[in-house]
């Protein structure tokens, strides 16, 4: 080989590795960037939770509407249990309830086992019961967490944070991109055609979710 094939040779690799890695730095980049929007997604979600307060005292529910509101939560109201599930089958953006106990006409159990037979929205019961058999009823009947009155409004926050949580993680967990037998995992990277778990490496990961989020972009061999 002569200098000039020689150099030639250099310039091709060259070039060819700079290709490899501006390949790489895009990818790098629409993952990051993929990344942000769901962040974003997730942050914007946040703060939209809208929240159906319950009780059929009026002062009650503006302490908690009060307070909610300033925490950066959407809220509803509903006098009793009627208008609650009225206003809950109306409004589909419901992320959670604050639901009294002792109403008049249907009390919170039987809007709680209405709801249930519909909905897995998470449900806090508010009390001025204190005895076990009452929360253990509640529970029975899907309550996933219970409140006694008088209560301090900071573990009223404390515990719908907690459940909001809960509840997002499982739907982020839960949250599959699916082509016809191919399965991605979003939040444990991991791939699966059909119940078969396939390993793969990161930037294959990678490479597999920019083109299922992209689905009918055609990439360069460069870009990729």
């Amino acid at each position: 080989m002569d200098g000039n094939e020689l150099i030639h040779r250099y310039i091709s690799i060259y070039i060819e590795e700079k290709h490899k890695k501006r390949g790489r730095d895009s990818l790098r980049q629409a993952v990051r960037k993929r990344g942000r929007a769901k962040q974003k997604q997730r942050s914007k979600r946040m703060k939209e939770q809208k929240i159906l307060v319950v009780d059929d005292e009026a002062r009650m529910r503006k302490l908690v509407r009060d307070f909610l509101v300033r925490s950066g939560y959407l809220v509803v109201e509903a006098e009793d249990g009627e208008k609650a599930l009225d206003v809950f089958f109306a409004d589909k953006d419901i992320s959670l309830i604050i639901l009294d106990v002792m109403m008049p006409g249907l009390d919170g159990y039987q809007v709680l086992e209405e709801i249930r037979k519909y909905s897995k929205v998470p449900i806090i019961m508010l009390t001025a019961k204190s005895e076990d058999s009452d929360k253990i009823l509640g529970l029975e009947y899907g309550a996933d967490d219970y409140i006694t009155k008088p209560f301090n409004i900071m573990e009223v926050k404390a515990r719908i944070k907690a459940i909001i949580r809960r509840t997002g993680r499982t739907a982020d967990t839960n949250q599959v991109m699916t082509f016809g037998d191919l399965k991605l995992n979003e939040e444990y990277r991991r791939v699966f055609v059909g119940d078969r778990e396939i390993n793969v490496t990161s930037r294959e990961y990678e490479l597999l979710e920019l083109l299922a989020s992209t689905p009918g972009k055609t990439y360069t061999r460069e870009e990729l």
